[in-house]
């Protein structure tokens, strides 16, 4: 080799040594540059999420590249650092920036000279903390006065600083089978100590109606919807009702669950170890945007059924995914010659978003036959309302977790994002099954038979349990539109406005039986807080609420009122609560408050 092509070779050895150099060097830096940007990002998030956006942005790193990983670090890092309301706010912190807020929007309402404006600017800044404005139902002065009113400021940012923290906590991993199901811990946690905040005030909150009797606000509470139980059972007694009308009229039973495309999944389940993997496909949609889309999904779905002339009814339950996805099981009740079409159109649509994805056909929506050997159709849906309710008749939850814990997860769940669990479709409203219960006995003289058979199903009595389906023949059976039935709320206009001006919605006074017009007037109590935490806040007076009973015969118990054209019912007997001032002696198998046949209080 001559002198010249070793000097060559030399020199070309010698540019890729220090090109490679240089490369190094060049890549030395960025990996540092990369370390201290991530440190940046990390900076102020607490300790548990940093280590988790960091064990997050690593798995982002392999599966989807180094750009889209740091992208992501810095939209969940902004969440946090540009949030208008800290997501760890507590009660505090949420109330003096309400109090700010309020006093922001009550300085500009007084310089303010154009309204309309004024309410739009307000709008604006509602936006920017994740709180709702007042809708078109209120008027321009009255959704300034709620802008400018600091209780109704903390309640929408306790609620949007829940919501936000929440999402986050999910984003990040701590929602799913092994982190904690359905919600986070932290919000666990607080829905619990909230409850038990709640609970407190209510035991020591005494009200008194217009009859003089005093019962502290928990008992109320105790046997309204708001209990579990009570909830449970009436959502049982509607739901065996349209299985014993589907029953008659010879209908078939449809059971299907749907559920949202993976990209809405921020976890799957490895079947191996039944612990959960990141789901690389997950763009970011909250829980209340995957329930907007089942919604709309349904829509989409009762359009159809409607074009084609599918009569159903039934109810969907919503309950969340070990990651805090929504999805829908749904019972429906549907001619037996128009079962499989009902299917056809609940699969294609349910697949007409990203149908080819993995997993779509078999996990997307999934029918299931009713098994008479292993219960009817009500028993397919019981467990999941008992799930969505008090764990009844539930020991052990999905994935080997608690029963009653998981439900009381899921019921947080379903509370922070602002998810309806439970709806009812193709059958009467419950607004006329729960006035029903209110009507007492003595209006049904000389009432229309209908009307009078109406009642008698929809009472509890003795050991004859409620009976929704005879309620629902009496009726008018199944119907196509809800004015269609025999029966109507009797609704009256409210006088007064509420703290801001906005007139007050009417109120229901009784029903309306529409063959003959005739009104029946329902039970209803005014209450009064007469003592709260023990402190005597006012005397109890004593005034008759109920309105005029319209085209019913008196009991000849019944006393009247010349001057206020008002009856008032006879004396009831009284049930022994925890309040000690309550009537005693209630009994059993009857409702734990009054007497259910004279005050319209019952259990199913």
């Amino acid at each position: 080799m001559s002198a010249a092509m070793t000097y060559q070779a030399g020199f070309m050895e010698n540019s890729v040594a220090a090109r490679a150099q240089r490369l190094d060097c060049f890549l030395e830096r960025e990996a540092e540059a990369q370390k201290d940007w991530e440190k940046d990002q990390l900076r102020e998030l607490p300790f548990r999420w940093a280590r988790a956006a960091k064990k997050w942005h690593s798995i982002k790193t392999k599966e989807l590249g180094i750009q889209a990983a740091n992208m992501w670090l810095m939209e969940t890092s902004n969440k946090w650092k540009e949030a208008e309301i800290p997501l760890n706010a507590g009660l505090d912190e949420c109330k003096a920036l309400a109090i700010e807020q309020a006093n922001k929007m009550f300085h500009l309402a007084a310089i303010a000279t154009d309204v309309a404006q004024l309410r739009r600017f307000q709008a604006e800044s509602c936006a920017r903390y994740g709180v709702e404005p007042p809708d078109s139902a209120f008027s321009d002065d009255a959704a300034i006065t709620a802008m400018t009113d600091w209780e109704w400021w903390q309640a929408r940012l306790k609620r949007a600083a829940a919501r936000r923290f929440e999402c986050v906590a999910r984003e990040l991993g701590f929602v799913n089978v092994t982190a904690g199901l359905y919600c986070s811990n932290e919000t666990y946690d607080r829905h619990i100590t909230q409850r038990k905040r709640n609970r407190k005030m209510m035991e020591e909150t005494i009200l008194a109606n217009e009859n003089g009797d005093e019962f502290s606000l928990a008992d109320l509470s105790d046997v309204s919807n708001a209990n579990p139980s009570h909830r449970r059972s009436g959502l049982m007694v509607q739901i065996r009702g349209m299985a014993d009308y589907a029953k008659e009229y010879g209908h078939a039973p449809l059971f299907a669950v749907v559920t949202c495309p993976s990209r809405m999944h921020v976890f799957k389940i490895d079947q191996a170890t039944g612990k959960a993997i990141p789901n690389a496909r997950f763009d970011r949609t909250t829980p209340r945007a995957a329930q907007d889309y089942l919604q709309g999904l349904w829509q989409r779905i009762r359009a159809m059924f409607d074009r084609e002339g599918i009569c159903f009814y039934g109810m969907r339950t919503t309950e969340a995914n070990h990651d805090g996805t929504p999805h829908w099981n749904l019972l429906l009740f549907v001619p037996p010659e128009q079962l499989e079409r009902a299917k056809e159109i609940i699969h294609s649509y349910a697949l007409a978003d990203s149908p080819n994805e993995p997993g779509a056909q078999k996990r997307r929506v999934r029918f299931e036959d009713i098994d008479p050997r292993r219960g009817d159709a009500v028993s397919y849906i019981a467990k999941y309302i008992a799930k969505g309710t008090d764990a009844a008749g539930l020991t052990d939850g999905l994935f080997g977790d608690d029963a009653a814990t998981a439900a009381q997860r899921l019921r947080a769940w379903a509370s922070t994002h602002g998810i309806r669990q439970f709806q009812f479709f193709g059958s009467p409203p419950v607004g006329l099954w729960r006035e029903m219960r209110r009507i007492p006995e003595s209006c049904l003289d000389g009432a229309p038979a209908g009307f009078a058979e109406a009642w008698q199903a929809a009472q509890k009595q003795g050991s004859d349990r409620a009976d929704f389906c005879r309620f629902w023949k009496a009726i008018g059976g199944k119907v196509k539109r809800v004015k269609d039935y025999l029966l109507k709320l009797d609704k009256r206009d409210a006088d007064g406005q509420d703290r801001y001006g906005k007139a007050l919605p009417a109120e229901t006074a009784g029903l309306e039986w529409k063959p003959s017009g005739d009104v029946f007037e329902s039970v209803r109590h005014a209450w009064e807080v007469v003592s709260r935490w023990g402190v005597r806040v006012a005397s109890p007076w004593t005034r008759v609420n109920n309105c005029t009973r319209t085209n019913s015969v008196r009991s000849e118990n019944d006393s009247f009122d010349e001057k206020s054209k008002v009856f008032s019912l006879p004396d009831c007997k009284k049930r022994k609560g925890s309040n000690p001032s309550a009537p005693a002696g209630m009994p059993p198998n009857q409702n734990r408050m009054i007497e259910a046949s004279s005050h319209g209080y019952q259990t199913a």
